[in-house]
């Protein structure tokens, strides 16, 4: 009887590991570049988003203006004057990019003080030539706007009148996620606060994790925080005026400290940071804490790299891990599921943007 009860008991046991193993069970790939798009022109700009098969950069130095070039069959066309920086008529100063229901680019300008100034919406996307017909732009005054803070790297349509984007009015910087109405410059912000655990003045942690951040977004009600700092990470929805949390991906806090109630500074970084990317199905997240060669950083540095890709669903189930046969910085999706691996090498005297493409097509759909 006693053996019996023994067998049983370890069938059970069996089964029962089994069933854990296969819940927690990830898909490993190991993915080689289906080409590669070398720089070669010393171009010295930084890539900030990808239209289609276009890649819109802005200069690192001089005057700072926006370019555009398109990629193709492992080239890259010349890069073209696609936006002047200034103050003058259809002229930027600091832009954030988006993308509309439609596929519409919009483009938030922003001045160097972190005020926003303008939305320009640009309907005509298939190429460079279409995207630089101003009189095609529809562009919208925002500095009657109620004072408002904003220095976010991207936010998120939500109509045809409104988006969702890190940032507050400033008499309400107790939150980092607002929603604007361009049409009619109102802002709506959402209640959200970080538990950090710092006791400390709100303008200094609202400033920590809405700086440099990311708001990305699946189109259906889901969105993806990418903070500035560190690895924190989360899939959240809106309901009515408030963030719903709907899994925190990484929580690694940033270390901060202040020591004028106004601004703040790092007093530590972990060599290890991170690079979202998403689309209608999948969070993509690029693990970064190597140099460019594969080295494994013992130290903070900006030029982290990686070559690791979680994938996630929108529920926050992690669905693959993929291995890239190039190390780069960031990561941008292209419309025909392949991903673009940025190799910047912004801190070496030979200043460069190399490209890698793979193909996910049959591996993630």
């Amino acid at each position: 009887m006693k053996k019996i009860l023994f067998v049983a008991l370890f069938f059970i046991y069996i089964m029962t590991s089994c069933n854990t193993r296969n819940d927690s069970v990830i898909d490993n790939v190991n993915l080689k570049s289906q080409a590669a798009v070398i720089d070669t022109t010393d171009s010295k700009m930084y890539p900030i988003c990808m239209v289609g098969n276009i890649v819109i950069s802005k200069e690192l130095y001089g005057e700072k203006n926006y370019y555009a070039n398109v990629i193709g069959d492992g080239k890259s066309s010349k890069p073209e004057l696609l936006f002047r920086k200034g103050h003058g008529h259809n002229e930027f100063t600091s832009l954030t990019y988006g993308r509309s229901a439609d596929k519409s680019l919009l483009l938030l300008d922003e001045t160097l003080s972190a005020k926003p100034v303008s939305m320009t919406v640009i309907s005509e996307i298939d190429s460079i030539y279409n995207i630089k017909k101003q009189d095609k732009w529809k562009r919208y005054d925002l500095t009657k706007l109620p004072p408002f803070r904003i220095a976010a790297k991207s936010f998120c349509s939500l109509s045809d009148s409104t988006f969702l984007t890190p940032g507050a009015p400033y008499d309400h910087l107790g939150s980092i996620f607002s929603v604007i109405d361009y049409k009619n410059c109102k802002a709506f912000p959402l209640e959200f606060w970080p538990d950090d655990g710092m006791e400390i003045e709100t303008m200094v942690k609202h400033a920590v994790y809405t700086n440099n951040s990311l708001v990305l977004g699946n189109g259906n009600g889901r969105y993806c925080y990418q903070c500035g700092e560190e690895r924190f990470v989360f899939i959240f929805s809106i309901d009515n005026n408030k963030v719903k949390v709907i899994k925190n991906l990484y929580t690694v806090y940033p270390d901060y400290i202040s020591e004028d109630g106004q601004n703040y500074r790092m007093k530590s970084r972990r060599p290890e940071t991170l690079a979202c990317a998403v689309n209608k199905n999948y969070i993509y997240i690029l693990l970064k804490e190597f140099d460019k060669k594969g080295n494994k950083r013992d130290e903070w540095r900006p030029d982290l790299y990686g070559n690791i890709v979680e994938v996630y669903d929108w529920d926050g189930n992690k669905q693959k891990e993929i291995r890239l046969d190039h190390y780069g910085q960031r990561i941008m999706l292209s419309e025909d599921n392949k991903i673009h691996l940025f190799t910047d090498d912004y801190y070496d005297d030979n200043m460069k943007s190399d490209i890698w493409i793979y193909d996910l097509n049959g591996i993630v759909n």
